[in-house]
């Protein structure tokens, strides 16, 4: 171990060591942890003209609260966009640092304001993170780390007054001096997001990542992104092997330098496929990204891939606010009870807030969050899968409202139904339904009256959506593939049918939402046309 990071885990275990241990602390009573996060929160959205405007700033904060119903980014979004184009803030009692952006429901994108109660909430989580895996005996050697939320791939841009629209490195997440004491042990540099090009993107990423013999963590969202790298690397090692030899790279006007490789090096990574990751990244001791939902089955490859590696699920980390951190020896990632305010919403309209679970209980995850979003609705199913001290635990079962998220892209039925609006076609049948089963996977575009090129306006359409686009154009999604002809809508109604579900039941959809539905369409529909 180099003194340079002796000196960098003792550092980040003296910042991170207090609020791993005051976490500890209120998960022997999170009843009372919640009480205090939402006195805390009530009382600084009160300085807020959005929380003045709800009731907040009265004599009973709390009353007022209990009157509010649940919301969504839908009814909010008139007043972001309005800050965003006058540089205000409604939200929150001192101006945004920066808004991050990701996929609407029912448009383009959606903007979540971070202030600076925001951005510790995130910097706490990690600091919680990183010291229990430190205590929990994760043994560093190098301190190589790939850490990566997502490519820059949709450009930045800048709201009134300045305010960045979009997070320009990981680190922004965190507190400034945390980010800067990792900074020297990240195997990519941050110049790698001037790059807008998916495959200039790609191609400077693998070549520092397999310059980095010693790395020993990765951490990103959804392993598929880690396997696309993988795969990006062996196909286009022969491409790559002159700069990989030079030890450096030039694309889109900028020049990058890393380690050289070595022959033998070259010859690892050409026979990892049959031979194994392992021997390109021998000292690879930990893979975090999300293990539930439709990323459980890339998460288990990715543990197949690297049997000797530690892959943990990552917790509920939304844009909209970080929710639960995994912890060793929990049954499942655990509230975050002294940053947000959780409720699980019924089928029947009630809310349980989290001292009210029980082993087993489901519902929709509906928070009260540091940059002034109150009851704010996730849109993710979850179920309380076992308690940490006194905690209840939380596991990710998928999207609710009408999404489907193999790898992050998020399709909404709402933007689905307007792609397809956009298409003239006299159909019966025109419906978009997700394959999670193919490697990479894709989404079909059924329809009994195709035309010409519809897949790729429906495509197209989408690409408006930011984690479509990034899904796309890092081929964690194929295209969209049509299956048309005629009787299809017959064959359809069959499938439906077999489903359990009878004709005079079947609804006209634009996206087939349930898994094992869209599964079950698949193999029967494409059984029959081949």
């Amino acid at each position: 171990m180099s003194w340079l990071l002796r000196g960098a885990l003792s550092l980040l275990r003296g910042l991170a060591g207090p609020a791993w241990r005051s976490f500890q602390e209120s998960l022997d009573d999170p009843a009372a942890a919640q009480e205090r996060t939402l006195r805390r929160l009530l009382a600084r959205s009160a300085r807020s003209r959005f929380g003045q405007s709800q009731g907040l700033a009265g004599a009973a904060p709390e009353t007022a609260f209990e009157r509010l119903q649940p919301t969504d980014y839908a009814s909010l979004r008139a007043l972001i966009e309005s800050d965003i184009a006058t540089g205000s803030h409604h939200f929150s009692p001192e101006r945004p640092r920066l808004y991050e952006r990701t996929s609407g429901s029912g448009g383009p994108a959606k903007y979540i304001p971070y202030d600076t109660a925001m951005r510790a909430a995130f910097d706490r989580m990690f600091r919680i993170w990183a010291y229990d895996l430190l205590q929990s005996g994760l043994r560093l050697h190098s301190g190589r780390a790939f850490m990566s939320v997502s490519p820059p791939l949709l450009g930045q841009r800048r709201a009134g007054g300045g305010v960045p629209l979009g997070v320009a490195l990981d680190t922004d997440y965190l507190a400034t001096h945390v980010g800067l004491l990792l900074r020297p042990f990240l195997a990519v540099p941050a110049r790698v997001l001037a790059l807008s090009g998916a495959d200039d993107f790609k191609d400077v990423v693998v070549a520092h990542l397999l310059a980095a013999s010693d790395l020993e963590v990765v951490s990103v969202w959804n392993p598929t992104y880690w396997l696309v790298l993988l795969e990006h690397a062996s196909r286009h090692l022969a491409r790559l092997t002159g700069e990989l030899r030079a030890g450096e790279i030039g694309r889109a006007g900028l020049r990058f330098r890393f380690r050289p490789l070595a022959a033998q090096r070259i010859g690892r990574v050409a026979c990892a496929a049959e031979q194994g990751w392992h021997t390109v990244w021998p000292h690879l001791a930990l893979i975090s990204c999300w293990t539930d939902a439709e990323a459980a089955g890339p998460a288990a490859g990715l543990g197949r891939l690297f049997p000797r590696v530690w892959v943990q699920g990552k917790g509920l980390l939304a844009t909209e606010a970080a929710i639960t951190v995994p912890i060793v020896g929990a049954p499942a990632p655990v509230p975050l009870v002294d940053d947000v305010y959780l409720e699980l919403l019924q089928p029947d309209g009630r809310l349980l807030p989290l001292a009210q679970w029980r082993l087993g209980d489901q519902g929709e995850l509906v928070v009260t969050q540091a940059g002034g979003f109150l009851r704010y609705r996730m849109h993710d199913q979850v179920v309380v899968a076992g308690f940490f001290r006194a905690t209840p635990c939380l596991r990710f079962q998928g999207r609710s409202g009408g999404v489907v998220d193999l790898v992050g892209e998020k399709l909404s039925e709402e933007l689905v139904r307007s792609a397809l609006q956009g298409l003239r076609t006299d159909h019966r049948l025109l419906a978009l339904c997700p394959v999670a089963s193919a490697d990479p996977p894709f989404y079909a575009l059924f329809c009994d009256a195709p035309t010409p090129h519809m897949a790729d306006a429906v495509d197209a359409f989408l690409y408006c959506s930011p984690h479509y686009r990034v899904a796309r154009e890092l081929h964690q999604l194929a295209p969209i593939r049509l299956v048309a002809r005629p009787g299809l809508l017959k064959d359809w109604q069959q499938a439906m049918a077999g489903a359990g579900i009878a004709e005079g039941n079947v609804k006209a959809t634009s996206l087939v939402v349930n898994r094992e539905l869209a599964a079950r369409l698949w193999a029967a529909l494409t059984q029959r046309s081949a």
